[in-house]
Order: C-alpha cells, then structure tokens, then sequence
C-alpha cells in the first residue's frame, strides 16, 4: 500500500524539529542520539534533507534505527489490532530537517509495505 495523504491515514507520522509544537503525536521518539548527516561533507554539499535518498541510506546503519523500526512496527500493529481509529508516531530531532525527516520517511515506507494506511507529515524544519 503507498503511503497516503495524512488525513485519510489510520497511523500519522510526523517529523518534528526541537521547536515543533503541534501536532503532538501519541508517541514521539528523540533522534538526537543518532549521528548527523551535516557532519558528512558528501551528504551535506549533495543533499536538501533527510527526505534524500542517500541520507536515509545514511541513518539506516546508525544503530538505533533498526530498533526503533521494530518498535514501530509493534506500535502500529497493536493500534491497529486494538481498533484504534487514529494513531500517531513522531520524530524529533534538533534540526527537524535530516534526521526525523529521514526516520520518518524510513518508518512511513515500511509500514506502508507491511499494508498499513500510513500518512506522514514533515514539520518545518530550523534549517
């Protein structure tokens, strides 16, 4: 299934920067142990965002990844099982720009592939 716009999804998932306000999501992780794609020069002159290809290629062998998506996965499956209507998963990293919005478009893609209707939203980043 693609992903969706994020009002006709069953599970929202938001990129959100350290001032983000809204929304608020039913379960946000912090990004700001995982490293940062502005400290490769390559991904830094090449890239826009976390939104790039080779930047989630990036932040997919940072360890913490692979944990989180499994998480997730659990996360949405018991939302869906438990007949929640709406369910939101957010990432907040410093910057907003290329961490979260990676996580975020990783996570989105997987549950997307695994069937879930899945909108994702990418706050404004302090970029």
């Amino acid at each position: 299934m693609p992903v969706v716009d994020i009002s006709a999804a069953e599970i929202g998932i938001y990129s959100l920067s350290g001032d983000t306000k809204n929304p608020t999501p039913n379960i946000e992780f912090n990004l700001n142990s995982f490293r940062d794609p502005l400290g490769n020069l390559h991904l830094r002159r090449t890239c826009v965002d976390g939104k790039d290809p080779a930047v989630q290629e990036w932040i997919k062998v940072d360890p913490r990844f692979e944990p989180i998506l499994n998480q997730c996965i659990i996360l949405a499956k018991d939302a869906t099982q438990g007949g929640t209507k709406w369910f939101s998963i957010g990432f907040r990293d410093h910057h907003g720009t290329w961490i979260s919005r990676a996580v975020a478009t990783l996570i989105s893609n997987e549950l997307a592939t695994l069937g879930f209707k899945v909108g994702v939203l990418h706050a404004k980043g302090q970029d």
